[in-house]
Formats: C-alpha cells, sequence, structure tokens
C-alpha cells in the first residue's frame, strides 16, 4: 500500500505475516548531498542525536521505554538519506510508532549528549579507518567525484567533526528533517 500525505511524506506498507515483527523506517533527505564541505559528518551525528531524549521524555526515560518494548532506535546515514528505524513486536505497534515518532518529530539536542556522540563519532571514523575495504571506498568515491558533498566519507572527516557545534546539528535536523521528501 502506498499513500501519500497532505504533508508530502509518502508512506509505503509491506505486509508479511511470517513473523509477529513491525518494521518501521523513516528515510529523510539528510544525508552526505546535504552536508556543507566544512561540516562533513554532520548529517551522521544529527542522525546518533535522534533518540536522545525528546521535549517529552529525557533520555533515560526514552530508553526505558525502549526497553520495555525490547527494541532500540537506529540510525543510519548514507550518500543521499538517513534512515530512522525501530523493530517491534506487531502488539506493540502504537507504542513503538509513538515512541519513534516522537524520536523524530520532538528531539532535544542537549550538550551533555551531543558531545559524547561527538566523541563516539570520532572514535567510529578513526576505527573506520582500520579497515581496508572501507579506507578504499571512501577514497574512491573522493577521487571519483572530487569537490562533490555526497563524495564526502559517510562518517564524517575528524578534522570536520571537531568543529561542528550543538547549534549547527540543531539547524541541520531543522532544515532537513522534514515530511516533505520523507519516506
Amino acid at each position: 500500500v502506498v499513500k501519500k500525505l497532505d504533508n508530502g511524506l509518502r508512506i509505503f506498507v509491506f505486509h508479511d505475516p511470517r513473523l509477529p515483527l513491525v518494521e518501521v523506517a523513516l528515510r529523510v533527505p539528510a544525508g552526505l548531498s546535504a552536508e556543507p564541505a566544512d561540516q562533513s559528518g554532520i548529517a551522521n551525528l544529527t542522525a546518533r542525536m535522534i533518540g536522545r531524549g525528546t521535549t517529552s521524555r529525557n533520555a533515560e526515560t526514552f530508553a526505558s521505554e525502549l526497553g520495555r518494548l525490547g527494541t532500540g532506535i537506529a540510525a543510519q546515514t548514507a550518500r543521499e538519506y538517513t534512515t530512522i528505524s525501530a523493530v517491534f513486536l506487531a502488539r506493540d505497534f502504537e507504542g513503538g510508532l509513538e515512541l519513534l515518532g516522537d524520536a523524530v518529530s520532538h528531539p532535544v539536542f542537549l550538550e551533555s549528549e551531543f558531545r559524547r556522540n561527538q566523541n563516539q563519532a570520532g572514535r567510529a571514523v578513526i576505527q573506520s579507518r582500520q579497515n581496508p575495504a572501507a579506507t578504499a571506498s571512501e577514497q574512491l568515491w573522493t577521487l571519483a567525484f572530487p569537490d562533490v558533498p555526497l563524495a564526502q566519507p559517510p562518517l564524517g572527516r575528524i578534522e570536520t567533526l571537531g568543529r561542528i557545534t550543538i547549534d549547527q546539528v540543531r539547524s541541520s535536523y531543522r532544515d532537513r528533517y522534514r515530511p516533505h521528501g520523507g519516506v
């Protein structure tokens, strides 16, 4: 089933009765192609901040409610899109959808969570450099498409990650996490 809401969000429903699970994934045009050159890594960092507390739930309460449903929120930043998703039991559909919707629609970007996630993102970049295949892929994109934003490394660059501010993350979220263009 495919529907387009009045706000521009497209909804796709794929029914598979084999397992009593529901996966909800929101894909927004907030990938690497949307990153300013001097903010390489901001798409990944913004996505990491989703689910770290909302205007109605602090980070601990949010994590506890996710835990009661036996799930977590995953964020994956790709070249053109970022996907925020969760999997939960079908009987928990309403509660899971409400939590995921709250995470994406009402995040709070707290300084303490930001610093922790910024450090984790930096460590992930360093670890990815230990992987020859990931390093080769990153170099190929950079060489094939110099000066093209979507050729940025998926996790960002160490030299820019440390300079990204919480206000830039908030601005990135405000500009890119919109229903129009989302799936």
